[in-house]
């Protein structure tokens, strides 16, 4: 059940993870004292780059779960092994685009200055 929850909302959550995060980042690079990350040694370019890394593996792993789920539901009573497999199969475009919409959002954190 938990491998269900994962494979449907892991890209979702790896995308508002790296929504939240990012936003952090910036704002603690560009307070007016800018004492914790300073954007002008590269500092902030670094740690936006691990977080979209972090979370565009962790929906790369959503992804490959969704798609192990929709291909393999052997075990099941047919019934079961058909839903089973529509949850995968929707739990594996979702998670594609949630992977989308993150590396469209990390690309911008390198196209346009942090401050």
């Amino acid at each position: 059940m938990i491998a269900l929850f994962v494979a449907v909302f892991g890209g979702a959550i790896a995308w508002s993870l790296h929504l939240l995060l990012s936003y952090v980042v910036v704002g603690l690079a560009c307070r007016p004292t800018r004492a914790l990350l300073a954007s002008e040694n590269g500092l902030t370019t670094a740690v936006l780059l691990g977080v979209s890394m972090a979370t565009v593996a962790g929906a790369i792993a959503a992804a490959l779960l969704a798609a192990r789920i929709w291909r393999r539901s052997d075990g099941d009573e047919p019934g079961r092994r058909d839903l089973r497999r529509s949850i995968g199969f929707v739990g594996f475009v979702l998670n594609l685009l949630f992977l989308a919409a993150i590396v469209i959002g990390a690309s911008a954190n390198f196209v346009v200055p942090a401050c």
